[in-house]
C-alpha cells in the first residue's frame, strides 16, 4: 500500500472525525442516562401513595420529597365541595383552540394544590369537579418556558404552560407548595367524558427526549463519522496519493 497523505485535508478530516465520534458516544451515554432517570422516575411513582395531607407538611420543609411521588387524593373533596368552583385553564400553545384544566384541591388554612385533570375544546370555563379523585396523583413540578418560550399573561388569564403559583394567586387561593402541582393518571374531556392517558403523569411520556431518540442521533453522528472517512479515503485514491497495489516498475 502505499499512501501520501494531504496535509491540510488531513488534519481537518481527523479533527471533525474525532468531534463526530464524540458527538456519538455523547448521546448513547445520554441514552444510558435517559433510561436510569426514567427507570427511578417510574420506581418513585409507583411507591404507595403518600397522604394528602402528609405530602404538605413534607413539601414545607427543606427536604422536599421527591417529583413523581405518589400522592394520595385529599379526602372529602370531589363533585359535594367542589363543583360549584371553576377549573384553571392553561392554553396548550400546539393548539389554540385547545385547553387543559387544573381543579384547585386543599383549603384555606393548608393551601391548595392544582391537579391537572382534564383536557378539551376552549370555551368551557365551569364545569362539575369530578366526584371521584383517581387513588393515585403523580406530583410534578412547574417546567419553566425556554428563552423562545411565549410568557403566561395571568392579568388576562391567558396561561400558555402551567404555572400553578400564577394560577392559583389569579384565582385568589393560598398557595401549599410553590412550584408544584398534581398530574392525575388520566385526563377527562369534559364535553365528552372520554379519557386517555395524562403524558405528565407519565415518566418516559414526559421525557423531552426518549432513550431512543438519543440513540437515534448517536448513530447518526457515527455514521457520518463513516461518511467521512469513507469521503477522505476516496479523495486520496482519486489523486493517487493512496493505492492499496504495489506498482511494480
Amino acid at each position: 500500500m502505499r499512501f501520501r497523505p494531504l496535509p491540510v485535508l488531513s488534519t481537518v478530516s481527523l479533527l471533525a472525525f474525532v468531534a463526530l465520534l464524540g458527538l456519538g458516544q455523547w448521546q448513547w451515554r445520554r441514552a444510558g442516562e435517559k433510561r436510569a432517570t426514567i427507570a427511578a422516575l417510574a420506581e418513585a411513582a409507583s411507591r404507595p401513595a403518600l397522604a394528602f395531607e402528609d405530602a404538605l407538611n413534607q413539601l414545607k420543609r427543606p427536604e422536599q420529597i421527591p417529583e413523581w411521588r405518589a400522592i394520595a387524593p385529599p379526602k372529602g373533596q370531589g363533585c359535594a365541595s367542589a363543583g360549584s368552583g371553576p377549573f384553571l385553564q392553561a392554553l396548550r400553545v400546539s393548539d389554540a383552540g385547545h385547553r387543559e384544566y387544573l381543579l384547585p384541591v386543599g383549603d384555606a388554612r393548608e393551601g391548595y394544590l392544582l391537579v391537572h385533570i382534564a383536557e378539551g375544546p376552549a370555551g368551557i370555563h365551569r364545569f362539575p369537579a369530578p366526584c371521584a379523585f383517581p387513588d393515585r396523583l403523580v406530583l410534578r413540578q412547574r417546567i419553566l418556558p425556554g428563552r423562545f418560550g411565549i410568557p403566561n399573561r395571568p392579568e388576562t388569564d391567558e396561561f400558555y404552560w402551567i404555572d400553578p403559583d400564577a394560577m392559583l394567586n389569579r384565582a385568589g387561593l393560598p398557595i401549599a407548595a410553590p412550584g408544584y402541582y398534581l398530574a392525575a393518571p388520566e385526563l377527562v374531556d369534559p364535553r365528552t367524558g372520554v379519557r386517555r392517558p395524562n403524558p405528565r403523569a407519565d415518566p418516559q411520556a414526559a421525557q423531552l427526549l426518549r432513550p431512543e431518540t438519543h440513540i437515534g442521533y448517536s448513530l447518526t453522528w457515527f455514521g457520518l463519522a463513516l461518511a467521512l472517512a469513507a469521503l477522505y479515503v476516496a479523495m486520496h485514491v482519486a489523486r493517487g496519493r493512496l493505492s492499496f497495489t504495489t506498482r511494480k516498475f
